[in-house]
């Protein structure tokens, strides 16, 4: 149905293909020139959640994206194109001319979002902006606050961009590369939007041939152009931990680039956990190590989500789909061969754009987090003790940990406001932290299972630390009744001497409350680094019993966000005399 009035408003309910192509009929009547590619425009609207919606149509609409492309390369052709494009806005339920134009009335409650159609055959859909809460997607993605203006109407929506490729002047690489770009340039202000003919002119530095019409762009050249952006880009290629390093930054909240056989998506977030998750379904996912006549057990969380979310422009928005299939998929239209493993060894790898202060990746990150914790019978053993439960880290109840990056401001805040013992929340409103840091959980499956999920241990890393470092980058240490802050200049050299002293008497005191553990077993275990044995020290040899308590995760939103949170925090139970933590006097234990 179709509404007079200045504002060109359709109106419709949607019950099935029929009503989708009824409506599309319609709108290619009234614009012949815009509704070319009508079998993907339909797969984007079969994701909304409401059937009954109203379209608001805005013609001769001029998009930067497509307009740049027009001057930088279509204006040249004999053919002549069109220079604007049509809008369509998106709103739930119906609404009349009356209310679109009462400034009173609440559109941004029932916007849906926007769709640019460009008038090209290929590539007919432009630049796109849907809100994931009015689709039918279930997961946890990143997405960005975005202001449109729809006939003077300010509206703001909170998505992440998507497009299609024309296959002239942008292909799937380059559309990604924008997209990535316009998202990293509208949400933080140290990186600028680059439009189509400036990333066509970074790949061109790079190139010995043109570059138009696009027959693609190597994963050199999109880290080339990432770097120019203001990025400092890591390429991984596809080994043995590659879908732990994919996930680790996915949790993180970094949207990502994805190469696959013959194309290339943006990864932005993962799946819900995993349906029925129990021991028989996880146990071939379980990793176990041997340290004496002890096995311990451990499982990432990795292994708890099989779906990514991506981008493709293939594909309708926020595409949910595992790493095997659409690795599958690709290589059956690529005719590639071989099996998954081989297509993976030979065409998969990702680019992650990172900030320019963060010095310790992933890999990195991972490789110290299990040399130091995950992988010390020493560290394993007294979390048992502290929570008195032997159990944990068996087949049954495996340690479960998680790795992230996130922004020290997010994880202030979000200790600051959630954590209950005064005196540990005045140490996080006052504590300096760098701009980002990497955090690991370590909870039990039964716990991150449970309801509410929770972890027991939490570990941070300065990610513009040193993997070489003496401390390693170990900013903080906490679990039940135990808990150490580690400043950058932890200890001077009567501390080196005085625990060099230690490690060479062989009568060393004992440092565990139960005198189980001693200095000369820790250096053993660290390899003599005196910096980390004092650090382990100071940690296992006081307990603090009144902070006992336990924490639950931050969930104050809905599933369908990704604010990537801590999974499960139990806050750093304990802290350390005045000389380990900042302006925090030492409590009695």
């Amino acid at each position: 149905m179709k509404s007079k009035g200045v504002t060109m408003i359709y109106q419709y309910k949607i019950d099935n293909d029929k009503g989708l192509i009824e409506c599309f009929l319609e709108l290619q009547h009234d614009y012949p020139v815009y509704i070319r590619e009508i079998e993907r425009i339909m797969n984007v609207l079969k994701q909304f959640r409401s059937k009954i919606f109203t379209v608001v149509t805005e013609e001769n609409y001029v998009d930067r994206q497509y307009r740049d492309s027009y001057y930088s390369y279509f204006s040249q052709k004999y053919t002549q194109y069109e220079r604007n494009c049509l809008r369509l806005a998106f709103f739930e339920g119906r609404i009349s001319q009356e209310q679109f134009s009462d400034c009173n009335f609440n559109l941004e409650k029932i916007f849906i979002g926007t769709v640019v159609l460009r008038p090209l055959e290929v590539g007919n859909i432009g630049q796109t902006l849907l809100n994931p809460k009015k689709l039918n997607v279930k997961g946890y993605f990143r997405t960005c606050d975005f202001r449109v203006m729809v006939y003077g109407r300010k509206l703001n929506i909170n998505a992440f961009p998507y497009s299609s490729q024309d296959g002239e002047t942008m292909t799937c690489a380059e559309t990604v590369l924008f997209n990535l770009i316009y998202y990293y340039g509208s949400k933080y202000s140290e990186y600028r939007i680059l439009m189509p003919s400036e990333i066509l002119q970074d790949i061109e530095r790079e190139s010995y041939e043109r570059v138009l019409p696009s027959m693609g762009v190597y994963e050199s050249n999109m880290a080339k152009v990432l770097s120019d952006a203001h990025f400092y880009p890591r390429i991984y290629s596809y080994q043995k931990g590659f879908n732990d390093i994919l996930y680790a930054y996915v949790e993180s909240g970094i949207p990502l680039i994805l190469n696959l056989p013959e194309h290339v998506v943006s990864c932005i977030g993962h799946g819900e956990i995993r349906s029925k998750v129990n021991y028989n379904s996880i146990k071939a996912d379980i990793e176990s190590w041997k340290c004496g006549k002890k096995t311990y057990h451990t499982l990432n969380t990795e292994r708890l989500y099989d779906k990514f979310i991506v981008m493709d422009d293939n594909k309708a928005p926020y595409y949910k789909t595992s790493l095997d299939d659409i690795v599958h998929e690709y290589a059956e239209m690529s005719h590639r061969s071989g099996t998954i493993d081989e297509v993976k060894h030979d065409d998969v790898s990702i680019i992650v754009p990172l900030y320019r202060r963060i010095f310790i990746d992933a890999a990195r990150a991972e490789s110290i987090f299990k040399s130091l914790f995950l992988e010390n019978e020493i560290f394993l053993e007294d979390i048992r003790e502290a929570y008195s439960d032997k159990t944990w880290g068996s087949k049954k109840n495996p340690y479960v940990w998680r790795m992230y990056l996130t922004a020290s401001r997010s994880y202030r805040d979000f200790k600051t406001r959630k954590t209950a013992n005064e005196e540990l929340r005045l140490f996080y409103m006052e504590c300096a932290l760098p701009r980002f840091i990497w955090v690991l959980e370590i909870g039990t499956l039964k716990e991150y299972l449970s309801t509410p999920q929770k972890a027991r241990v939490e570990i941070v890393l300065d990610s513009t630390s040193s993997p070489y470092s003496e401390t390693r980058g170990i900013i903080s240490v906490g679990y039940k009744n135990h808990f150490i802050f580690v400043p950058e200049d932890i200890w001077n050299e009567e501390d080196e001497e005085d625990i060099e002293e230690e490690i060479e008497d062989e009568k060393c005191t004992k440092i565990s409350k139960k005198g189980k553990m001693e200095v000369v077993e820790i250096c053993k275990e660290l390899g003599n680094n005196f910096v980390l044995t004092k650090l382990f020290e100071e940690l296992y040899s006081v307990e603090y019993q009144q902070f006992s308590e336990n924490y639950e995760i931050f969930k104050d939103v809905e599933i369908i966000e990704l604010l990537f949170t801590p999974m499960s925090i139990t806050p750093l139970i304990g802290m350390e005399n005045a000389r380990f933590v900042l302006n925090v006097s030492r409590p009695s234990p």
